[in-house]
C-alpha cells in the first residue's frame, strides 16, 4: 500500500512538473503565422502549437486536424490536410489551374515547399512536383492498387 501510495504521488507531481504545452504556446506564434491561419483557416481554431526542434519553427494541429509547419519567421512550410482537402487559397494559383484541368475532380491534400519549388499531394494520392513559378517537374507517381 505504501509503494501504491508513493508511486501515485510521483505521478502527480511528475504531471504537475510538465506544463500541458512544453514547447512552446500559441502566444509564440509570429504574426505572419497568425495572418496565414486567419486567411485560410479563419473558421477553425488552434487545436495545439509545439515547437519543431528541426527547424526552430512551429507545428500548429487546428480543430479540423489540418497540421501546419512554420518557420521561426512565421512563413509556410508545409499544409497538410491528413484526410480533408485544403483550401484553394494555399494553392498558388498556376499550380491550381494545372490541377484543375489535369486533374478534374481532385483537390490538393498536402503541399510543401521544397528548394525547387513545391511537392503537392492530391486527394487520389497522386504526387506532383512544381518549380516555383508553377511549372511541371516530373510525371506523377502512380497510385498504389488498394
Amino acid at each position: 500500500m505504501k509503494t501504491q501510495v508513493t508511486t501515485c504521488l510521483a505521478l502527480l507531481f511528475l504531471m504537475t512538473a510538465v506544463p500541458a504545452f512544453p514547447q512552446g504556446a500559441q502566444a509564440d506564434l509570429p504574426d505572419a503565422a497568425r495572418a496565414y491561419l486567419q486567411e485560410h483557416f479563419p473558421n477553425e481554431r488552434i487545436a495545439s502549437v509545439m515547437r519543431d526542434d528541426d527547424t526552430m519553427g512551429f507545428d500548429v494541429i487546428l480543430s479540423g486536424g489540418t497540421e501546419i509547419d512554420f518557420d521561426r519567421e512565421g512563413e509556410v512550410l508545409e499544409v497538410d490536410g491528413k484526410t480533408v482537402a485544403l483550401p484553394d487559397s494555399v494553392v498558388p494559383g498556376d499550380i491550381l489551374t494545372h490541377i484543375r484541368s489535369q486533374h478534374a475532380g481532385q483537390q490538393v491534400k498536402e503541399i510543401e515547399k521544397e528548394p525547387y519549388g513545391y511537392e503537392i499531394t492530391l486527394t487520389n494520392g497522386k504526387e506532383l512536383h512544381f518549380d516555383r513559378d508553377g511549372n511541371l517537374l516530373r510525371p506523377q507517381r502512380p497510385v498504389p492498387a488498394q
